[in-house]
């Protein structure tokens, strides 16, 4: 494994310098690779399912993006022996036509979930103005989400899920008072676990209330259960005999529990483990459980005040709290050195005006020398 290889996450993010020994930095860019020779000359990952190209492609668009690749950045595939230079802009290309308008409504992929995630990965990625139609589709989104019969709630792949991904397009267009319905209409629907789904399918009601659970605030005591049931649904001996999706669920909880802060929990540090260590020996082949794995790490690796591995030896969380510290410090004290003052548009630094400030005096101290002197003088010669 080459160091560029091994420190995909430094060169893009600069974050691996804070892991245990760059111990993420493969595995991330095990999923980088993999996503990278994986996709096809048409702008696409053939997924297990053919219905899941769609979304497949928009998951790992994010995680591309997310992980530092440029739309402009290329990389080289093989088709039918042939070489190809291709770029995260094909992916684009094929993403847009995969959109179809009928009428004054809005379609891609299967269902309104895959649309809306679709739209919530071109806001939160500021690719706006990569997709001319943009405008058109959150509007008929937002209007969507405010029918009363929007998704259907007994539906595995829509409900709960469909609803959690229409509150975060609304946070993101600050339609508050909507949001608050859609919260409503969230809490409603809670089985009496705290879970939200079928309770009766572990990996369905762990995707479901994965994705509820990171866009609604519950108290401390009620979010505590909910974690407990993603943490039990997990735990159940059908679930870990659960093998094809097994990744892709995982991947939505250990995203939740994460983003809840919940990581000093056995089941979520083992699924972590085990996601790291089947990654680095090749063995995740299911292509949306690796598609998602690498949106929740890409997220987890790249979150503003989250790049702290749980994983890190105390020694070296030590080690790296008091580096920030002096680094702080050392901050703090630029700053002081550099920070101006302003009069009359000139501005000029304050170890300058200090500076200034002891030749005016030196100059001030030395004419009033002289004219003391000549003062002298003249008062002798009289």
């Amino acid at each position: 494994m080459t160091q560029e290889m091994k420190c995909v996450t430094c060169k893009y993010n600069k974050v691996g310098l804070i892991l245990n020994e760059h111990e993420w930095c493969q595995a991330n860019s095990i999923v980088v690779k993999r996503i990278k020779s994986t996709l096809n000359i048409e702008g696409y990952w053939n997924g297990d399912y053919e219905n899941w190209d769609d979304i497949v492609a928009v998951c790992n668009l994010e995680t591309m993006i997310t992980f530092g690749v440029t739309l402009d950045e290329s990389w080289q595939i093989s088709n039918n022996g042939l070489t190809y230079d291709i770029s995260l802009r094909k992916v684009i290309d094929y993403l847009r036509s995969r959109i179809v308008k009928k009428g004054k409504s809005y379609f891609f992929g299967e269902d309104s979930w895959d649309l809306l995630r679709l739209v919530l990965v071109i806001k939160k990625l500021k690719l706006e103005d990569q997709f001319p139609e943009y405008k058109h589709i959150e509007k008929y989104c937002l209007e969507l989400c405010q029918d009363e019969n929007f998704c259907e709630l007994n539906d595995n792949w829509t409900g709960p899920a469909v609803l959690a991904l229409a509150v975060e397009l609304c946070v993101l267009t600050h339609k508050t008072q909507l949001k608050e319905i859609l919260v409503k209409k969230l809490l409603d629907i809670r089985n009496s676990d705290g879970s939200w789904g079928d309770s009766n399918n572990d990996g369905l009601c762990i995707w479901h209330t994965s994705q509820v659970l990171n866009v609604i605030v519950l108290e401390e005591g009620e979010e505590k259960r909910t974690i407990d049931s993603i943490v039990s649904h997990m735990q159940s001996e059908t679930f870990k005999n659960e093998y094809f999706l097994k990744d892709y669920y995982v991947a939505y909880a250990i995203w939740a529990i994460w983003n809840k802060g919940y990581v000093d929990n056995k089941t979520f540090m083992d699924a972590l483990k085990d996601i790291k260590d089947r990654l680095e020996a090749d063995k995740i082949t299911n292509r949306g459980g690796l598609s998602m794995i690498g949106t929740v790490l890409s997220r987890i690796f790249t979150e503003p005040g989250k790049l702290i591995n749980i994983m890190i030896r105390e020694e070296e969380l030590l080690d790296y709290i008091a580096e920030n510290k002096s680094l702080k410090a050392e901050n703090e004290k630029l700053k002081q050195q550099t920070e101006k003052y302003s009069d009359g548009g000139l501005y000029i630094s304050k170890k300058t005006v200090k500076f200034l400030g002891w030749l005016i005096g030196v100059i001030v101290g030395a004419i009033i020398t002289t004219l003391i002197t000549l003062l002298i003088t003249q008062w002798v010669n009289k």
